[in-house]
Order: C-alpha cells, then structure tokens, then sequence
C-alpha cells in the first residue's frame, strides 16, 4: 500500500481487540492508531511514535495520484516530472504554454487539445505542431503572410 492514501484515529477504546484487513486481532493501547484504507477497512493498529516516523500526513487539498497515473504522467512530461509537486507544476506549465522572449502564451485545455489533434493530423508531435504555429506567427508578423520566397505581383 506504499503511497496510498490512509486514514488515522486514535484508538476509541483501550484495551479493544482490533481485527486488522489480514485477519490479525490486535488489541489498542492508549495513544494507539488505527489506520483504514478509503473504503473503511482496518489496516494495522500503530504506535503513535511508528505513525509519526513512518507516515507522511497528507493535506486536505492534496492530491495522492496512483502509479500508474504517475507512469503515464510522466510518459507525456518528461522522466521525473511527476518526483514532486512543484517539478509536477513546472512539467505542465511547459506543455502548457509557448514564450516568445519575457512573454507567455498560455493555452486552455480546450486549446492544447486543439494543438494535440492537429498534431496527430500531420503527423508530428506536439512540439513540432508548436514550432509550425510560431513559424506561422513569424510569417504573418514579419512577412505580411505571404510565403518567404516570393517576390512581386503575378
């Protein structure tokens, strides 16, 4: 269960006989833990000095992300992406976004689909379908849309 998400209380009863998910029956001291997993089901009983040395507690706005999700993660990010919560935030800013110099292109979701798909259509990656846009862009600010190349009228 490592990086799952469990739930600690203190033992309600001193002196209880606690049957843990494996079958065991512990009996809960004062200053005892118990620990659940998310649908309710005992875990283990544990001191209060194992609860602070071997569990992390975990904030109400945090986000515990299975590892296969980690996996896929970090298949679309980059290796490490996902090793902590601000590399996480940093991996997603650079997917979502271009800059040009100091300033920043941000992109909705529905847009970066957008990109994602018309990507696939091409037959390039996601960056290349970036690079295409900003080439695009160039163009059409620095050669009035026209293709580089041509000169004169027709």
């Amino acid at each position: 269960m490592v990086g799952s998400v469990l739930t600690a209380a203190p033992v309600a009863t001193p002196g209880q006989i606690i049957r843990t998910l494996d079958g065991l029956l512990v009996q809960g001291h004062e200053g005892d833990w118990v620990l659940t997993t998310a649908d309710g089901q005992i875990l283990r009983v544990v001191s209060a000095a194992v609860l602070e040395q071997g569990y992390e507690p975990v904030e109400d706005a945090a986000l515990a992300i299975p590892g296969m999700i980690v996996r896929q993660l970090e298949d679309r990010l980059g290796p490490g992406a996902c090793r902590t919560p601000e590399s996480l935030l940093a991996a997603v800013r650079r997917l979502a976004q271009i800059g040009v110099g100091e300033v920043e292109i941000a992109f909705s979701p529905g847009q970066l689909e957008e990109i994602a798909h018309r990507a696939r259509r091409n037959n390039r990656t996601v960056e290349q379908e970036l690079q295409w846009i900003v080439r695009r862009l160039e163009d059409d600010l620095f050669h009035g849309g026209t293709p580089r190349g041509i000169v004169g009228r027709i």
